[in-house]
């Protein structure tokens, strides 16, 4: 079964949270075979390199990442929409 659906991502970049576990790990790899460049990132990096490694295609550029995005989105918005503390 074609995972892409006949999906070209040549040329696009995909940066997908949560790739160390099943399911966004499988999302990478699909975004993967459909060309996208993938940085996989998630709370734990071992499990982000991981799938890094398993899935090693020869038209993608494939990183491990540790990220935290809840605390990155928490300080995004307080950055957004709060004065900065004086």
């Amino acid at each position: 079964m074609d995972l892409t659906f006949g999906t070209d991502l040549s040329g696009k970049v995909a940066v997908v949270t949560g790739a160390g576990g099943v399911l966004c790990g499988m999302f990478a790899k699909t975004l993967a075979l459909a060309g996208a460049k993938v940085a996989l990132l998630d709370l734990h990096k071992d499990a982000a390199e991981k799938y890094a490694d398993d899935f090693e295609l020869k038209t993608s550029v494939w990183h491990g990442m540790l990220c935290n995005a809840f605390l990155a989105g928490i300080e995004w918005q307080k950055n957004r929409y709060h004065a900065p503390d004086k």
